[in-house]
């Protein structure tokens, strides 16, 4: 998508997932903040039972443990358990998913040339390949065995290495 796109007048290239819920406006706010690479805040697809059983040992009532429920789709610069993010501004990032996710062309474009690519018989046309998985040596220092980088994960750390910043943003 991003190839093709590359080929056409555009400014930005927005991803939306099919199951992220969203105003409009969220769309136009991520936009105007003017970020080489931007994204909204959305919850993983999972369960996240540490923070689940933590809030009922801390006395949670039932009907608020849906709060303490889920994890946020994004790997931040500092990390640790108390990490204070604010709600109004952008906060940069390390790596974060492409669900609701705003890229500048330019940055599309100084990474074009570093990137593989690859024969696309649907289209008939070489791609470039900005989103791929990967395998990783693990972030554990105890784990030997390595660990899957995702597409938009894989994207994050491409551009970073081009000086770019993520930046993810409550809309």
């Amino acid at each position: 998508l991003a190839t093709i796109e590359l080929r056409n007048n555009f400014t930005h290239l927005f991803f939306i997932d099919a199951d992220i819920k969203f105003d409009a406006l969220d769309v136009l706010k991520l936009v105007e903040a003017d970020k080489d690479i931007i994204a909204g805040v959305y919850p993983k697809k999972m369960l996240n039972w540490e923070r689940i059983a933590q809030a009922v040992k801390d006395g949670v009532p039932p009907e608020e443990l849906p709060m303490h429920s889920g994890s946020l789709v994004v790997s931040l610069e500092k990390t640790g358990v108390d990490v204070e993010v604010p709600f109004d501004q952008p906060v940069e990032v390390r790596a974060t998913g492409t669900g609701f996710m705003c890229i500048k062309r330019e940055v599309l474009e100084a990474m074009e040339p570093k990137c593989d690519t690859y024969y696309d018989p649907d289209h008939e046309q070489m791609m470039t390949e900005f989103f791929k998985v990967q395998l990783a040596a693990s972030r554990d220092p105890e784990r030997k065995d390595k660990e899957l980088v995702g597409e938009d994960y894989y994207f994050c750390h491409q551009a970073r290495t081009l000086g770019y910043k993520i930046d993810r943003k409550s809309t």
